[in-house]
């Protein structure tokens, strides 16, 4: 039972979960679904919710500034009417700092044959440069690096959004 999230009206099946922050720190609300869900946020109680805010399609949503003791209502729904297989919710708690690497000219250099670089996407801007298959205009960092002329390179990507 529930309203359907504003940004997909097609989604019916759904879950409910809650958290009261106990700090400002930006949270994440991560879905790790195997099907196409969306997260919904949601202020009030079950009697009178408004919606705050709505992810349909990285997975994950961001609550920027939380308030200390405020009751989120989280609702994960399936984009394509029910939930459609597995999941497991994971709310995590964000350092706030601004990222280093959040445009063109302060990109961070990569290493080849080197192990993954970790980054994140809180407090990141959206660029103003967009790539041809950039269907939707979200958040970005920026990363560069020097390839060999006499091989080819393979840029392995691991993330728990949607790249």
């Amino acid at each position: 039972n529930g309203p359907a999230p504003s940004y997909n009206l097609r989604s019916r099946s759904d879950v409910w979960f809650s958290i009261k922050p106990s700090s400002t720190k930006p949270l994440q609300i991560t879905s790790r679904s195997d099907y196409a869900a969306v997260i919904s946020v949601f202020t009030g109680n079950c009697n009178t919710m408004t919606e705050i805010g709505v992810e349909d399609l990285e997975g994950q949503y961001l609550l920027k500034n939380p308030k200390i003791g405020q009751e989120y209502i989280i609702q994960i729904s399936g984009y394509f009417s029910t939930t459609e297989g597995a999941q497991c919710v994971q709310v995590n708690e964000l350092d706030p700092s601004q990222t280093s690497n959040d445009d063109c000219v302060s990109s961070l250099p990569l290493s080849l044959n080197a192990p993954c670089a970790s980054y994140t996407l809180v407090n990141a801007s959206n660029s103003t440069v967009k790539s041809s298959c950039t269907v939707y205009q979200g958040p970005d960092v920026w990363f560069k690096f020097v390839a060999g002329s006499d091989r080819a390179i393979l840029l392995d990507l691991e993330a728990d959004i949607m790249v």
